[in-house]
């Protein structure tokens, strides 16, 4: 791939702080990827990418969805934040030239995770969270949890996420909320 033209498009069509975002996942992304047992470069593909259509209104990704044929749930558009990862995805394959599925899949369930993500989306999913240049009010240390505890990093991750929409009276996606009993069936019988 060539970075250089990718980040180029990126900074013509995202905001300079969505930029920024982008390349903390991109490092957050691989450093995890390295620590994981993740290849950091298929890591950084889906880290560069994952929101590649951030630069459009949710108006304009719903009428891109509409003319390119990508399927949207009533669930999606309950939950318009999450059509930027719809978009991504194709953009990924058909701008971009990406052709491998787990990149893909990992960019397409990037904001809200699903129940039995891999290892790869679990990644995607924690270093979109924990990007340094992002402000969020989290109580704990994610960043120390993401490099000691993948499983309780993505739960920890869920609830805030989760926590946030309900505070805000916003839809909760169901995939988001199969990955929280998920994770917390997973930890309790780790335990």
């Amino acid at each position: 791939m060539d970075f250089e033209k990718i980040y180029e498009d990126l900074k013509n069509n995202l905001s300079k702080k969505r930029y920024q975002h982008t390349l903390g996942v991109e490092r957050v992304g691989m450093e995890l990827a390295a620590k994981w047992g993740v290849k950091p470069e298929e890591m950084r593909v889906a880290a560069v990418l994952h929101d590649c259509a951030k630069g459009m209104s949710i108006a304009e990704q719903m009428e891109f969805c509409g003319k390119n044929g990508i399927p949207l749930t009533r669930e999606d558009l309950q939950s318009p934040g999450v059509i930027h990862a719809r978009v991504g995805a194709f953009l990924a394959y058909w701008k971009y030239g990406v052709r491998d599925k787990e990149i893909l899949d990992a960019i397409l369930i990037h904001p809200t995770g699903k129940e039995n993500m891999t290892r790869f989306q679990k990644i995607l999913f924690i270093a979109d969270y924990i990007d340094p240049n992002r402000e969020l009010p989290t109580t704990h240390d994610l960043t120390g949890l993401a490099f000691r505890d993948m499983e309780r990093a993505v739960l920890e991750i869920v609830v805030e996420k989760n926590q946030y929409l309900i505070e805000k009276r916003m839809v909760l996606h169901p995939d988001s909320f199969k990955l929280y009993n998920a994770q917390i069936l997973y930890i309790e019988q780790r335990n």
